[in-house]
């Protein structure tokens, strides 16, 4: 009864979680990809996905590493899905060291600095947030709030 109960648990899990994912992969696997729109007016960025390396390059966005392996999409959508109110505080890398008031290391930024990057509390972030973020909002995933990434409704179980 534990198992069958265990085992419903997780196929639930699982198309929750793949919901997103699904939606993010065909975002990226079209043919263009749309120009990236940002907040407040800036100016808009293409990107390019690499479907054998799993990475996507950013023009003219990210400055030190223009790339971003997929993983890190997957590991912020899972983190939203699990995460309270399914928002998380974006973090500011540019403006703060990791683990500052500017960016925590439970923030997007602080917590992608740290897994992917191996980052380590004061160290320099470089800033992938907006790159990671805007792109998750124009695959329909998230939207932005003030100062946090919100998980659409449509993906909140």
């Amino acid at each position: 009864m534990i198992l069958e109960t265990n085992f419903s648990f997780f196929l639930i899990f699982a198309k929750i979680t793949s919901m997103p994912i699904k939606r993010f992969e065909e975002f990226i696997n079209q043919s263009p990809i749309p120009l990236i729109h940002q907040q407040k007016g800036a100016e808009p960025f293409k990107i390019n996905y690499d479907n054998v390396n799993k990475v996507i390059s950013v023009e003219r966005v990210l400055r030190a590493n223009n790339i971003l392996h997929t993983d890190i999409f997957n590991f912020v959508i899972d983190l939203l899905l699990q995460a309270d109110n399914h928002t998380l505080p974006r973090g500011n890398g540019r403006a703060g060291r990791l683990g500052s008031d500017q960016c925590p290391i439970d923030s997007i930024e602080g917590l992608i600095a740290s897994r992917f990057y191996n980052a380590k509390v004061g160290d320099a972030v470089f800033r992938r947030i907006s790159a990671v973020a805007n792109i998750l909002v124009a695959a329909g995933i998230c939207a932005h709030g003030r100062g946090v990434l919100k998980l659409r409704d449509e993906f909140k179980n």
